[in-house]
């Protein structure tokens, strides 16, 4: 589901993406929560899969990944959907987010 969502907002003509007019910068308090927000999403997925449900190390890792990007590649669409300022850039710190969520957490 994460690589089809992420297939149709790369799909989208760049210069929707924010990159092209120069007010998304790669860094800003927005990168900073998306990479927090990621992060804070895989260490509650994980937690969740794993201590709650009883899943194994590995399971509880790709279902947290899967959240966090799910969400993050969502975030975007409903952005490119009229209802705020896509980037490419935030779903690059969203990935950001999941690597330092996956070192910290599991």
């Amino acid at each position: 589901m994460s690589l089809l969502l992420t297939c149709l907002l790369l799909s989208a003509p760049i210069d929707s993406l924010g990159g092209i007019n120069g007010r998304d910068r790669w860094l800003s308090e927005d990168k900073f929560e998306h990479i927090f927000v990621s992060a804070f999403l895989v260490g509650t997925a994980y937690y969740l899969s794993r201590c709650e449900f009883k899943s194994t190390e590995r399971k509880a890792s790709q279902v947290a990944t899967g959240v966090s990007l799910s969400v993050g590649v969502s975030k975007e669409l409903y952005d490119l959907a009229g209802a705020g300022n896509p980037s490419f850039k935030d779903i690059l710190a969203d990935v950001i987010g999941v690597v330092i969520g996956i070192l910290i957490f599991t």
